[in-house]
C-alpha cells in the first residue's frame, strides 16, 4: 500500500501543484488501505462499503480498481487481490449504477 499512497501523493502535487493535495492524497490512501484490509478479512460488502467514509459507490468501485492497477504491487499480492476484490467489485458497480439511476444521472 505505501506504492499506492506514493502514487496518489504524486498525482496529488502534479494535478494542484499545492500543498491543500497532501490531506487528500493521505485519505485516498488511508482509505485504499481499509479496504483492502476489509476485504482480506472477508468483511460483508456493506460493511466495506460504510468503512469508505461514504454511501457512494462509485467511491469503492473507484478504490478497488486502483488497488487493482497499482503497477507496485508484486504478482502474487496482485492476484490475491483480484480474487478477493472481485465480488465486492461486482456489487460496487451495482449499487452505482442504481444509485445513479436513482440521482437521475445521464452521464
Amino acid at each position: 500500500m505505501r506504492a499506492l499512497r506514493c502514487l496518489a501523493l504524486a498525482g496529488a502535487l502534479t494535478i494542484a501543484g499545492c500543498a491543500a493535495w497532501l490531506p487528500v492524497a493521505k485519505d485516498v490512501a488511508d482509505i485504499a488501505d481499509v479496504v483492502i484490509r476489509d476485504v482480506m478479512a472477508g468483511k460483508p460488502f456493506a460493511t466495506v462499503l460504510g468503512d469508505t467514509g461514504s454511501d457512494d459507490a462509485e467511491l469503492l468501485v473507484a478504490v478497488i480498481g486502483a488497488i487493482l492497477a497499482d503497477p507496485k504491487t508484486n504478482a502474487a499480492t496482485k492476484a490475491a487481490y483480484a480474487v478477493k476484490c472481485q465480488p465486492y467489485l461486482d456489487q460496487a458497480k451495482v449499487l452505482a449504477a442504481r444509485q445513479k439511476a436513482a440521482r437521475g444521472d445521464a452521464s
